[in-house]
């Protein structure tokens, strides 16, 4: 008897076991499955492009507009009396970035004393003051460009074939190009190099033009960066200067130019709109970017870049950075009075970035737009705020195919079902085991 009963509780488990495990498994058209929850309130982090006292105030309810424009972009670069930024403390740095990004700046330019160049790099101190720099503008969600920049007197002086020590000189840059770019590439914020400024205003040689070649490809070893080299606009390979195959070796084209687009016919360091138009023509031909890497004035400044930047827009012209600013020393053409912008600051307008919003506004004139607040002041920080969340993502289980998951998680009612009627085929066989038993004594 003992050994039907046992029997008989083996069938019965075995059932149980082959409909718990069966209903559990997941199909083998796919290896994922979603889980619902109750609906729980979470604090996940939000990105908020707004100022602390937009973050300061309550939200507002507000619809989002996409950004506008082409991606246009308006900038300037920056210098340090003394060329190595110690004149910009941290704090004046804040104050600056925070002027540059309620203005629209996405990047901007900084420029090493490259003319004064060694074949050991740049200086410890250009270094770090420029990596501390580029770290707080990081915190504003810039991007910036470093420029090696060379006078055209340093081309003269030092890099062309009648220059003496020529070769000795092209030597000694390529090491110092070599020693400067590897200091920079783990800055996250870092986006080109340009890395040769205003070769001189002449025809070059073939020896120059390999030297200007051999410059760009070291750097492009170093670097994952795009590279260029600031050419004049009315003497630069488009105009036939220099070979036409440094824009094809460089991943934009830079040209610096003071023409002003106000008097076309007046010809400004050999630039024409004959030739500005030719170079940007040449590059979007080859698919690339032009940037105007220097343009400005020093008198008339409101006009000049208000018709200027407009003009460049208009043209289908990338990037525009103005020459220049200069928080200490006397730069002529300066658009900052110590850590004032002047008016012609306020001319440089990019295409839009950032979504712009409607709808009701909170004391301080910012919105809320789908948990983002959208505001005209600085992004500073990531913050975190309530979110409700009432669905998990769908959670992959087993290893590809299907798998098995826990017991009480898998169960739907279908499974209770089958469950509770072999828990009554158990109990029949064991009471038809009983009385059948019984009977037989």
């Amino acid at each position: 008897m003992k050994f039907e009963i046992i029997l008989s509780f083996t069938i019965s488990f075995l059932i149980i076991l082959n409909l718990t495990t069966t209903s559990a498994t997941t199909s083998t058209s796919t290896s994922s499955t979603t889980i619902r929850i109750r609906p729980i309130t979470a604090t996940i982090p939000q990105i908020e492009s707004c100022d602390s006292s937009c973050k300061a105030q309550s939200f507002a309810s507000g619809t989002c507009k996409s950004p506008t424009g082409d991606g246009f972009v308006a900038s300037a670069e920056l210098l340090s009396y003394g060329n190595s930024y110690t004149d910009i403390t941290d704090s004046e740095a804040n104050t600056l970035f925070s002027l540059f990004r309620t203005q629209g700046f996405t990047e901007f330019t900084m420029r090493f004393p490259a003319f004064s160049y060694t074949s050991s790099g740049a200086t410890s101190t250009q270094v770090s003051n420029i990596k501390r720099l580029m770290r707080i503008a990081d915190q504003y969600n810039m991007e910036v460009n470093l420029d090696l920049h060379t006078w055209y007197t340093t081309w003269d002086n030092d890099f062309r074939d009648s220059a003496s020590g020529s070769a000795a000189n092209r030597a000694a840059y390529i090491q110092y190009v070599r020693n400067t770019i590897p200091q920079f590439e783990s800055e996250p914020n870092l986006k080109a190099w340009m890395v040769l400024n205003e070769p001189q205003a002449r025809t070059a040689s073939t020896s120059e033009n390999s030297f200007i070649r051999d410059v760009i490809r070291e750097a492009k070893s170093l670097t994952t960066r795009p590279v260029s080299v600031r050419f004049m606009m009315g003497y630069s390979p488009s105009t036939g200067h220099y070979a036409t195959y440094l824009d094809d070796e460089v991943d934009f084209l830079c040209r610096n130019s003071y023409w002003d687009s106000r008097y076309p016919s007046t010809t400004v360091y050999g630039a024409t709109q004959a030739k500005f138009l030719a170079a940007l023509d040449h590059a979007h031909n080859m698919g690339k970017e032009l940037w105007i890497t220097e343009f400005g004035k020093t008198s008339d400044q409101v006009g000049y870049f208000k018709e200027n930047v407009a003009y460049y827009r208009s043209v289908g012209v990338d990037r525009v950075f103005a020459w220049a600013i200069q928080t200490e020393g006397a730069e002529s053409y300066n658009i900052f009075n110590g850590m004032t912008p002047k008016a012609a600051f306020y001319e440089l307008v990019s295409d839009s970035t950032t979504p712009t919003c409607s709808g009701t506004q909170n004391p301080n004139g910012n919105y809320e737009c789908s948990g983002i607040c959208c505001c005209s002041g600085t992004i500073t920080s990531t913050t975190t705020r309530p979110t409700t969340i009432s669905t998990i993502k769908p959670l992959p289980i087993g290893g590809g195919g299907g798998g098995r998951m826990p017991l009480m998680m898998s169960l739907s009612n279908t499974n209770v079902a089958a469950i509770l009627i072999a828990l009554i085929v158990v109990v029949i066989i064991i009471f038809w085991g009983f009385t059948f038993f019984a009977k037989r004594k």
